[in-house]
Parts: structure tokens; C-alpha cells; sequence
């Protein structure tokens, strides 16, 4: 830490040095720069390239802020926005995004005269200046303007400022199915086919494809991009090169780890980390660390666990990053909560919450932040507009009294005539014009009262689903620890069962806290992930069975979705433990919307019922909660035991 610390402070002496003593070509550009009147001074240093800029502004800036004074006093609107343009751009590379944003968007909204080049510069720095912020609904509205817009012309203009592409930012966004969409048509819209960009394209797609717990898969793509590296590097000594085939080795552990081939992985995970750390990517070789240490726990092997588990906190203390941080912390939990140490394992589930909500927090309060400062700025315009107005009025008055004095000599009583209805036209314009003002402030004033209350209740009520959704993962992991705890099956079975309903009523907070939508949710993204958390649930012993999903993106508010969601896990999760002795079969599900009503449908092609539906099924508890969670939604629920078991629910 002191070495770091002493490091800082020699960077920042030299750069202070080197901001009071110019080096001979800057002292040539200001030479120059000085001899311009100051409308050719903005048009100078805005020809400058942006690392130039960035290097010339500290001798530069008290005449830049002079400039402005004076453009402002001279009504030089152009030169104004031209100055704003360049303040926004150099905020945005000293990575006070939150400050350049309200700039950026105040130039791209008022600055009519933007060529093609400034308006897709500004748009860009937008867009990754949101993307640092955590604001990624906005990064991906900027994205589709800047494809929208200068898409079909892309071939004009340098591809960096189209980066990073829109897959990514549903990657950012969890919505990997899209980001998976989104990839292959931007790899089909490419010009390019070359082996290195086809290696690019199978490792980004495993990334995608491992996000979904699709193994096979990602496994396919990871192996395709393996090849190709090989290809293209396996003679090559140089490190970038060896670090990107390590960097493979290290996916295909992450699958072998989330297949649980723990000791497949874990050598995979290891060349990561060696080449990680060569090529200097310590954060790679820390989310490698936290890997490894996740195959041992489940190992058993603690001591290693732990081992590797403090490797990668060492790492991650002198970096600024976030979710492997959480992950550590998350697996110490786990590490403690597997060794026995319960106590310590609840400690660390604690820290990882709270860690986790502090973060989320600081993300929307530095979005809120912006927001305000653009309000700011957008107040500030009006004034000025106003301003503006004003200054206008009293030049046509004047202008207009000129006129007059030029007719003085056509008679005296024409002259006091004209001025008295002059004179009563202005007051008259006046008054008018003060009531219309008075008015339209009382209006805004109403507006921005009626605003914040809005944005305030949709923050609570976001905040109220976030806590519901974190107390309920704290229930969860309760019950996970009193499992581990508990010797008797019987108790074990019927606390797993409790943990799954309560994981499905959670993962419903968890969708409308992430949604606009507040009071429905997408009934589509909520069953089929719901799906997927039991198919994952049974995926070890139950490897054999297979599960479809068919279900119709509609929308369903919280009083019927929940019971579906609880109907759903009990019939799925009886049908993997009963329907299958030999651990092979289909498990259906289907939810469609017909006219009036919406039908759930259950099937497999199990063993089916032994003896008849009520008679075999009397007094079960699982039983006796689907039927009462379908009295609950007004359904009707409909049995039938023929090459398996089919459950029909249909209601309004």
C-alpha cells in the first residue's frame, strides 16, 4: 500500500511539472493560438485530435473559459456549444462520466449544426459513459440511436466508435438469449471471416451458451475456438498469444466446473492462471483462483479451497472490481458453511448481501446524480433562452423607436400618436408577458412536484420488491444450513421442498425489481427460469430426463403469478423424484393464452399413478397445495394417468 501510495504521489508531482513547464511544441501552438481572434481559437484547438486536447487544456484553459465569457456576452451560440462539445468530450476521457453526460446530451439535443462525425463522437462517449455508470438501459437507447443513424453508413467511419457491440450490453444485462442473437447477426453482418475472428466468435458464443447452463454447447464452441488458437498460435512464444489459449483452457474449466468434473477442471484452470498473471490480466487470474477454490470445496479438500480463495482476495484488495469481489466473499460462505463452521458461514452470506446492496445503491445514486445535473443543466438553457428573449424585445423596441425618430419631422402630432399607441401596445405586451410567465412557472413548478413524487414511489416500490426478494434468499440459505445440519431424510426432504417454493417466490421479486413494469411480469422469463433453477436442482441424478418448455410470452400480475409459479415447482419436482425409477424420461411444460382463459399443462411420460388420482394422492401435502393454489386463481385442474401423468389448470 505504501508503495502504491508513493507511486501516486511521484505520478502526480511530474504531472504538475510537467503542467507548469510546456515543452517547446506547445509553447508553438499557444504562440499561434494567441495570434486568433477568439472565434478562431475555438476552431483551432477543436481541430486538435483528442489526446492533444487532453494535453494542451491545462495552458489553455483560462483562455477557453475567457472565450466563453465573451461568447456569452456576445450571443455567439455557435461558439458556445463548440465549447461544450470539448468540455464534454475531455470530461469524458478524464472519466468524470457523470459529470459529461448532462454536457453531451445538452450539445446533441441544441447544437443543430453537428456534422455526421461529432454527432457519432458524442453518441459514442454517451454511450460507454453510461455503460461505466451501471446505466445500462441507457447505454443500450444511445446503441440503437447510433445503429439507427449511422448504421447503414457504418462503412464511413472508424468501427471503435460503434464498440462495445450491442450483445455485450445484453451480456451486461443478463439477458443472454438475446445477447446470443444479437452476436450471431453481428458476426453475419461482418465482413470479415478471417480464423481470428472466427476464434473471437466460438469463445464469445460458449461464454453466452455457459451463462444459460447449457453445457454441450458452450462446450462445442470452446473446443472450435481452442483449435483455431492452436492454429494460429501453438508455435508462438509470445505471451498475448499463450495467455489467449489459457484464457480457453480456463472457460472450458469453468464448464467442466459447472458440469461437476471438478478434477477436469481444475489443471484447465490453473494454465489460466499462470498465463493470466504473465500477460498481467490479474483480474482473470482472480476469477480463475475463485474457480478453483469452488472445485475443492466441493471436493472436500478444504485446506486447497481455502488456499486459492485467499490467492484470488489478495488480488482482488489491489483492484477496483466488483463481482469477483462478491463471488470471494460468496464462496467463503460456502467454504465456511461446507467445513462446518456455520457461524462464520452466515457471517460471510451477511457481507456478501449487504456488499452487494451497497453496490447496487452507489450505481443508482451516481444514475440519479446524473439525471439531476442534466435537469440542472436543461434549467439553465430555459434561462438563458429566456434571456435570450428578452435581449431580442428590447432590440426591436429599439429598432422600432429608430423608425419613429426618422418620421419626427412629418408632423409633431403624428409623433405623439404613434408613440402613445406604441407606448400601450408595449405595456399591454408586458403584463401579458409577466402572467404568462408568472403562469408557466407555477406550471413547472407542479410538474417537478408531480415528477418526483412519481420517481420516488416507483423507487420504493422497487426498493420493498429488492428487500423482499434479499430476505428471502436469507430464509433460503437458512434452510440450506439447517439441511446441512440435519441427519433425518424425512426432515431433509420436506426443508428442500421449502426451499424450492420459497426460491420461486423469490425469483418473482427478483424479476419486477429488475422490470419497468411494476405490478406484472413477463410469465415467459419467469417460468422458464424458474425451470431452470429445478432442472439444475436435479441435473446430478437426473441427467437422463429431459424438460421442454413451451410457454407463450404474456403478462400476469403477482396474484396469479406466484401461485403458478408454486404449482409449477411442486408437479415438476415430484415428476424428477417419482416418475422416473430408471432416471429417463420427458417432463412437458406448455402455457398458453386462448381466448378468455390461460391453460398450464404438466406432462411426462413417467410411471403414473399406481392406484387412482384421489385415492392414491389423499392427505398428500404437495397434492393438497396445487389444489388449493388453483382454487386461489378461480382454475380447474384435471388429471389424467395415461403413458404418464398429464395435469391440466385452466383459468380466466
Amino acid at each position: 500500500m505504501k508503495k502504491g501510495l508513493f507511486i501516486l504521489l511521484l505520478l502526480v508531482t511530474d504531472l504538475v511539472c510537467i503542467s507548469q513547464t510546456p515543452d517547446p511544441v506547445v509553447k508553438k501552438f499557444i504562440k499561434v493560438f494567441n495570434t486568433k481572434n477568439y472565434s478562431d481559437r475555438i476552431n483551432m484547438f477543436d481541430t486538435l485530435p483528442d489526446d492533444l486536447k487532453q494535453a494542451y487544456y491545462p495552458f489553455l484553459k483560462d483562455s477557453i473559459d475567457a472565450i466563453r465569457v465573451r461568447a456569452f456576452a456576445d450571443n455567439r451560440v455557435n461558439i458556445i456549444n463548440k465549447i461544450d462539445k470539448i468540455d464534454g468530450i475531455r470530461l469524458y476521457h478524464e472519466h468524470n462520466y457523470s459529470s459529461a453526460i448532462p454536457v453531451l446530451l445538452r450539445v446533441i439535443n441544441t447544437d443543430k449544426t453537428l456534422t455526421d462525425l461529432d454527432s457519432l463522437r458524442i453518441m459514442s462517449c454517451l454511450k460507454k459513459s453510461y455503460l461505466k455508470i451501471r446505466s445500462l438501459s441507457k447505454a443500450l437507447e444511445i446503441h440503437k440511436m447510433l445503429t439507427d443513424i449511422f448504421g447503414k453508413r457504418s462503412q464511413k467511419y472508424a468501427k471503435w466508435y460503434f464498440h462495445p457491440p450491442l450483445s455485450s450490453i445484453y451480456y451486461e444485462l443478463n439477458i443472454y438469449d438475446e445477447a446470443i442473437r444479437q452476436h450471431r447477426l453481428e458476426f453475419n453482418e461482418s465482413t470479415e471471416r478471417g480464423d481470428r475472428v472466427l476464434l473471437s466468435y466460438h469463445n464469445n458464443e460458449g461464454v453466452f451458451w455457459n451463462k444459460l447452463h447449457k453445457s454441450d454447447s458452450a462446450l462445442f464452441h470452446f473446443n472450435y475456438a481452442k483449435k483455431l488458437a492452436h492454429k494460429l498460435y501453438g508455435q508462438s512464444d509470445k505471451v498475448d498469444d499463450k495467455f489467449t489459449i489459457g484464457l480457453i483452457d480456463g472457460n472450458i474449466g469453468q464448464v467442466y466446473k459447472e458440469q461437476k468434473k471438478f478434477r477436469e477442471a481444475i489443471p484447465l484452470l490453473k494454465e489460466d492462471i499462470y498465463w493470466s498473471k504473465a500477460d498481467h490480466d490479474f483480474e482473470n487470474a482472480a476469477i480463475s483462483h475463485n474457480e478453483i477454490g469452488e472445485c475443492y470445496i466441493n471436493l472436500s479438500e478444504f485446506n486447497l479451497g481455502l488456499k486459492h480463495l485467499d490467492s484470488a482476495r489478495v488480488i482482488l484488495r489491489a483492484m477496483d472490481v466488483v463481482t469477483p469481489y462478491l463471488t470471494n466473499m460468496r464462496l467463503y460462505g460456502l467454504y465456511y458453511e461446507r467445513s462446518g463452521n456455520f457461524q462464520e458461514a452466515i457471517r460471510f452470506y451477511k457481507r456478501y448481501l449487504n456488499f452487494n446492496d451497497s453496490i447496487n445503491a452507489a450505481e443508482k445514486f451516481k444514475e440519479l446524480i446524473s439525471q439531476q445535473v442534466a435537469m440542472q443543466m436543461d434549467e439553465k438553457e430555459r434561462i438563458i433562452r429566456q434571456k435570450q428573449y428578452i435581449i431580442d424585445k428590447e432590440a426591436v423596441n429599439k429598432k422600432h423607436q429608430e423608425t419613429v425618430r426618422r418620421f419626427m419631422f412629418a408632423g409633431l402630432l403624428v409623433l405623439l400618436f404613434v408613440l402613445f399607441i406604441v407606448f400601450i401596445m408595449y405595456k399591454r405586451a408586458q403584463k401579458q408577458k409577466e402572467l404568462l410567465e408568472i403562469k408557466n412557472d407555477e406550471i413547472h413548478q407542479q410538474n417537478m412536484k408531480i415528477e418526483k413524487s412519481l420517481q420516488e414511489k416507483e423507487f420504493l416500490v422497487r426498493e420493498v420488491h429488492h428487500r423482499v426478494k434479499n430476505n428471502l434468499q436469507i430464509v433460503s440459505s437458512l434452510l440450506n444450513l439447517q439441511i446441512g445440519m440435519t441427519n433425518s431424510e424425512e426432515i431433509k426432504e420436506a426443508l428442500s421442498e421449502a426451499y424450492g417454493r420459497i426460491g420461486s417466490i423469490a425469483l418473482v421479486h427478483q424479476l419486477l425489481y429488475r422490470n419497468k413494469e411494476l405490478t406484472n411480469i413477463s410469465i415467459k422469463e419467469y417460468f422458464e427460469n424458474l425451470l431452470v433453477r429445478i432442472e439444475h436442482s436435479f441435473s446430478s441424478e437426473n441427467s437422463g430426463i429431459v424438460l421442454e418448455k413451451h410457454i407463450a410470452d404474456v403478462q400476469l400480475d403477482l396474484d396469479r403469478a406466484i401461485p403458478l409459479g408454486l404449482i409449477i415447482n411442486e408437479i415438476v419436482s415430484n415428476a424428477y423424484k417419482h416418475a422416473f425409477p430408471d432416471k429417463k424420461g420427458l417432463i412437458e411444460v406448455k402455457f398458453d393464452k386462448h381466448a378468455e382463459t390461460y391453460e398450464l399443462i404438466i406432462s411426462d411420460n413417467g410411471v403414473g399413478f399406481k392406484e387412482p388420482f384421489e385415492s392414491e394422492h389423499e392427505g398428500s401435502f404437495g397434492i393438497e397445495i396445487i389444489k388449493i393454489l388453483t382454487e386461489q386463481i378461480n382454475g380447474r385442474i384435471q388429471v389424467t394417468d395415461k403413458n404418464g401423468t398429464r395435469y391440466s389448470i385452466v383459468f380466466n
